[in-house]
C-alpha cells in the first residue's frame, strides 16, 4: 500500500500529476483546486489513498492528513467512490463540509459547495456520527465559507444575473478579513467587473 510520497513533479494534467519518486514516475489524482497552484519541477510532499480494481490501480494524493482522513471516510458513503470524494473536496475545504455535516447544515453543502441534493444528504446521513471537527493547519484562519451570511451573498449574486457557479468561484476570492454580507458583496462585484 503507497500511503506517502515524496519526490518532484515532472507533469501536470487536467487532475493528476506525474511525481518521480527514486527515479520512478506515479500518477497521483489531485484536486484541481490544489493542482492549480503546483508547479513543474517543485518538491512535494503527498499523502495518498490507493484504490485498487480488477481493471485499475489508483493512486489519490492529499497535502494534509486531516484532508486524506475525510476523503476515506467519505468513500464509506453508500454510491460515493473515489472520484466523487474528490469532486466534493475540489467544491469545498475538508474542515468546511464537516462543519455543515456536524450542524446537518444541507443547505449550505448544495447552495454554497454545489454538492448535489441527493449527495449531501446522503454524506450528512452517513457520516454525522463518524466526523469530528478537523484540526488543519488551514483551519485557523477566517474563511468566508464559514459565514452565515454565505447563502445570501450568493443568492444576492445570482439575483444580479450572475451564474452560481461565478458565484461560488468569486467568494473564494473575496479577501478573508471581510465578514459582513454587504462588503463581501461589495468586494465580489469588484472582483467580477475586473473579470469581464
Amino acid at each position: 500500500m503507497i500511503a506517502y510520497l515524496h519526490g518532484k513533479i515532472k507533469y501536470r494534467g487536467d487532475d493528476y500529476l506525474i511525481m518521480e519518486v527514486a527515479n520512478v514516475g506515479y500518477k497521483v489524482f489531485v484536486a484541481r483546486n490544489f493542482l492549480n497552484k503546483l508547479k513543474v519541477d517543485s518538491d512535494l510532499e503527498l499523502y495518498t489513498y490507493q484504490h485498487v480494481r480488477e481493471e485499475s490501480l489508483d493512486l489519490f494524493g492529499f497535502s494534509s492528513i486531516n484532508d486524506l482522513n475525510f476523503f476515506e471516510k467519505l468513500n464509506t458513503v453508500s454510491g460515493i467512490g473515489p472520484r466523487s470524494a474528490m469532486a466534493v473536496l475540489e467544491a469545498a475545504p475538508a474542515e468546511e463540509v464537516v462543519k455543515a455535516i456536524l450542524r446537518s447544515d444541507e443547505r449550505t453543502l448544495v447552495a454554497v459547495y454545489g454538492i448535489s441534493k441527493k449527495k449531501a444528504e446522503k454524506i450528512i446521513m452517513e457520516l454525522k456520527g463518524k466526523v469530528d471537527k478537523l484540526e488543519t493547519a488551514s483551519s485557523q484562519a477566517k474563511s468566508q465559507f464559514e459565514s452565515d451570511g454565505a447563502i445570501d451573498v450568493i443568492g444576492a449574486l445570482t439575483g444580479l444575473g450572475y451564474s452560481i457557479d461565478q458565484a461560488r468561484e468569486v467568494l473564494r476570492q473575496v479577501p478573508v478579513n471581510l465578514d459582513k454580507p454587504e462588503d463581501i458583496i461589495r468586494a465580489a462585484l469588484k472582483i467580477l467587473g475586473k473579470n469581464r
